[in-house]
């Protein structure tokens, strides 16, 4: 380091990392000075400044006279590695989930998903509470695979990939042998064979060629197995489902109750095409209605440890993308044989209600069935009958207009007995024949959206309660699986509470779990309909614990509700599936998996459907870059929805596309982040940008491979 060109900050930094590197031994300053080159000028002065600053940090500690030393406690921990493109990596402790931050220059090569061993660093001044930590050993590589674009010009033995997304900041080395057949400018799926110590780029091979990437396929592919996910679904698999025969045997139909009478219908979006439940409704001679649940029986023609089974029990849940569905099942499967079409008999598995004129369940029934749907409706069919419009058959009308009435009954008591009124918006892309946003739009959910909602919260909370009340009354327990949501950690509803105050919403948490849910929704209430709603409704979801498949019930705090499975939609998830395989043979005294195999089951299914989540925002913020490519320099008004220490997320008002000012591009003044007060502030004039703010933004550049747009306020 030269005394001349260095600055107060970067010699502090030199000095720490000089005692990091010898952790155990002490120095004077004239030893710092002479082993980092800073013998001249303003160095020693700046490096006893440094040492002053550390000192005060609690970095490092003074040893007798004029001695210094690292301030090193050394802890050890396992931890799951996880990388960032931009050198903000971190590390997740397996025993405790504490969160440390990993410098770029301390990861030892760890690759994004490696279980490593971590020792944690002294304390420094950051813009996290996080504690600092380096990678000191790595125990096992994870079997990730990366997306990128190889570069192999022509004639050359060897080739790289640029790796796309967050994981992995190093191009990887291909040799010629590994290459695939890929040609130069290719997208592909690559696996890090090895990244060894001394080796500045990890070597992989190709596993696959996705194909070009200014192709839509290519890029909704390379969004799949960034994730893990599949892409493709076996052509044996999707030949074994064709061959499947259609229709129910004689001695079936003597097997199931037959429903075909009922005035039954389906609601789903227009384009849907796999139709898991459809609604029947009829009013009984005693003043009463009945409410007929039916879901697909797809355990009729799926059965446990076939093919078909294993490749979806592997899949647990099917993919919703932007522009396509990468379903859980074959086609003819998902969109046919099980799918609950109008004018066709197809078996289900459904709950009959009796209900009251309070909306109040008097009994039900649970069995296996033959129904007959007479009508395919879309939400927004349904939801002109519900306001008095539209012409289907007067049957079906009057059903919706009652199922309506009923629904919001129900609605309104799941909220008054503790339920959390969640109100997101949904965005939604109108694509062109090559997949090109050509608009986009948020969507709300409506009454008829809430007509489905409710039934299907009513049976799946009745299916639940169903086993384990038989277990109560003095049945064997028997394993099942649950859908569950612990209670928000109460650090961090004090946390939310802190940062609301800040934004003048006031988040009472005295009581018990009824009273903070009740505190909750009034605070929901306070800014629905305000600009802010979905900004501070996504704050407030990620407060919440997330809702995982298990066997051990501990109920679910998000609705309230004591008891809760997934029953509903069998054809898109495999815990549907489950439950309705043991829920037949507990009816008939049949046993099943053990406990242990259902709970691993149960995990893989919570692990997949977070990795399907992460993909499908994924392909919407690609969508959104791609529609915001052909409007640089267009100015928009939007409101900041994050601010960190790089700068501030803006979401535009008019579309929901959401794009980064970096903290570089405001050039009127040094701005600095205030954590405490999620802002940034000017240094020397003032002027602060917080949560909330309105501000004025032009597109500035978009970014395909990060999936990014950048802003700049005008």
């Amino acid at each position: 380091m030269r005394s001349k060109n260095a600055t107060y900050s970067t010699i502090k930094d030199a000095v720490l990392k000089h005692l990091y590197s010898n952790p155990t031994k002490t120095f004077n300053p004239k030893q710092l000075a002479s082993n980092l080159r800073l013998n001249v000028g303003n160095g020693r002065i700046f490096i006893q400044q440094a040492l002053n600053e550390l000192r005060k940090e609690e970095s490092i500690n003074a040893i007798g006279n004029h001695r210094y030393r690292l301030n090193y406690k050394g802890d050890r921990y396992d931890a799951i590695f996880i990388a960032r493109a931009n050198g903000r990596h971190t590390a997740k402790a397996v025993e405790n989930d504490e969160i440390f931050l990993i410098d770029n220059r301390d990861t030892r090569n760890a690759l994004n998903g490696d279980r490593v061993r971590i020792e944690v660093l002294p304390k420094t001044f950051s813009h996290s509470n996080n504690r600092a930590a380096q990678v000191v050993e790595i125990l096992e590589r994870a079997q990730g695979n990366y997306v990128g674009v190889l570069q192999k010009p022509l004639g050359a033995k060897v080739g790289f990939v640029i790796p796309e997304g967050n994981k992995i900041q190093n191009d990887i080395f291909i040799p010629y042998k590994y290459t695939n057949d890929a040609k130069d400018g290719d997208m592909v799926l690559v696996r890090v064979m090895e990244w060894r110590q001394e080796d500045k780029n990890p070597v992989g091979e190709i596993i696959d060629v996705l194909g070009r990437p200014e192709d839509n396929d290519t890029q909704m592919h390379a969004i799949l197995a960034e994730f893990g996910l599949p892409y493709k679904y076996p052509e044996e698999l999707e030949q074994l489902a064709n061959e499947l025969p259609e229709g129910l045997s004689e001695k079936e139909h003597s097997t199931r109750e037959d429903l075909r009478h009922l005035t039954t219908f389906t609601i789903d979006p227009i384009d849907a095409k796999d139709f898991d439940d459809a609604i029947s409704y009829e009013r009984l001679e005693n003043g009463n209605v009945s409410v007929g649940v039916h879901i697909a029986d797809v355990s009729f023609y799926v059965k446990p440890g076939d093919p078909i089974d294993i490749e979806a029990q592997k899949r647990a849940t099917s993919i919703y993308l932007v522009d396509r569905t990468i379903p859980m099942l074959p086609e003819r499967l998902c969109n046919d044989l099980c799918s609950l079409k109008p004018n066709v008999d197809r078996p289900a598995y459904s709950v009959i209600f009796e209900l009251n004129d309070k909306a109040e369940v008097v009994n039900y029934n649970i069995v296996k069935s033959i129904i007959h749907s007479d009508a395919r409706l879309t939400y927004e069919q349904a939801y002109e009958i519900i306001k008095g419009k539209g012409d289907p058959a007067e049957e079906v009308r009057q059903s919706i207009i009652h199922l309506s009435e009923i629904a919001q009954k129900i609605r309104s008591k799941r909220f008054e007995a503790g339920a959390i009124n969640f109100e997101r918006q949904e965005i939604k892309f109108i694509l062109d024949d090559q997949g090109k946003p050509t608009d986009v739009y948020t969507k709300e959910s409506n009454e008829a959206h809430q007509l489905i909602e409710e039934f299907m919260l009513l049976a799946n909370r009745t299916i639940a309660q169903h086993v384990t009340k038989k277990h109560l009354k003095g049945h064997p327990k028997r394993a099942f699986i649950y859908r569950i949501h612990d209670l928000p950690n109460e650090a961090k509803l004090q946390d939310l509470s802190k940062f609301m105050m800040k934004l003048k919403y006031v988040l009472k948490l005295d009581g018990n779990k009824e009273h903070i849910s009740k505190a909750l929704n009034e605070m929901l209430v306070a800014f629905r309909g305000k600009p802010e709603q979905n900004m501070l409704e996504t704050i407030v979801l990620r407060t919440m614990s997330k809702a995982i498949y298990t066997t051990d019930n501990i109920g679910h705090y998000g609705l309230g509700f004591p008891f809760y499975t997934h029953f509903t939609s069998p054809i898109r998830r495999y815990p549907d599936v489950l439950v309705h395989r043991y829920l037949w043979a507990y009816e008939h005294e049949q046993e099943l998996d053990s406990p242990g195999i259902l709970e691993s089951q149960a995990r893989h299914c919570s692990d997949q459907e977070q990795l399907a989540s992460q993909a499908e925002r994924a392909s919407i913020k690609l969508k959104q870059v791609e529609y915001m490519s052909d409007k640089i320099g267009e100015r928009f008004e939007g409101m900041i929805i994050s601010v960190t220490d790089f700068g501030f997320f803006v979401e535009i008002k008019s579309n929901g596309c959401e794009g980064l000012v970096p903290i570089h591009s405001l050039t009127d003044d040094f701005y600095v982040y205030d954590e405490k007060n999620f802002c940034l502030i000017g240094r020397q004039y003032g002027r602060v940008f917080k949560l909330g703010d309105s501000v004025e933004i032009e597109v500035d550049r978009v970014n395909f491979e990060r999936k990014q747009i950048d802003f700049i306020l005008c």
